[in-house]
């Protein structure tokens, strides 16, 4: 199912999107995480000066280079530099990982592409408020995977 935010508005064709997703999905698909996909985030590309980045979007995007499966996600409101973890770089070194991309030229346009486990994941945590700031760091900061979120970026 597709989740917007209610002040989202695209003009895209996100056909594509929508094929990796539900590709992902129906093969249960799990990444370097070892997560199950549950979401596709689609992002546009806004460099870091654009005057349409909000202070919500000052963040970094850490992506697996081939299955483009979101590994980490830091806010840069409050500092400058971002550390990587042990866990981290061990998970770039495993056979399954091509690598990482870090992404500071993303911002989430609030379009999700969802599994229909997320209706599930919602309606057992009462803390989600947003999805952006809630619901999509604390299942990429989980310490144990069993859901994964995957990046795709709106050329």
């Amino acid at each position: 199912f597709l989740l917007m935010h209610v002040s989202s508005f695209i003009r895209a064709d996100i056909r594509p999107a929508i094929a990796a997703h539900k590709e992902r999905t129906a093969t249960k698909f799990r990444g370097v995480s070892g997560g199950e996909a549950v979401m596709t985030q689609l992002l546009a590309r806004a460099s870091p000066s654009n005057a349409q980045r909000l202070l919500d979007d000052d963040v970094a995007l850490l992506v697996e280079s081939q299955t483009k499966e979101v590994i980490a996600s830091f806010s840069l409101k409050k500092r400058a530099e971002v550390e990587l973890g042990e866990d981290l770089i061990q998970l770039a070194a495993t056979p399954s990982s091509c690598g990482f991309q870090v992404h500071y030229d993303l911002v989430d346009i609030g379009v999700y592409l969802c599994a229909p486990k997320v209706q599930e994941l919602f309606s057992v945590s009462f803390d989600y408020v947003s999805v952006k700031r809630d619901f999509i760091p604390d299942l990429i900061n989980r310490e144990i995977k069993l859901d994964a979120i995957y990046a795709y970026v709106l050329e």
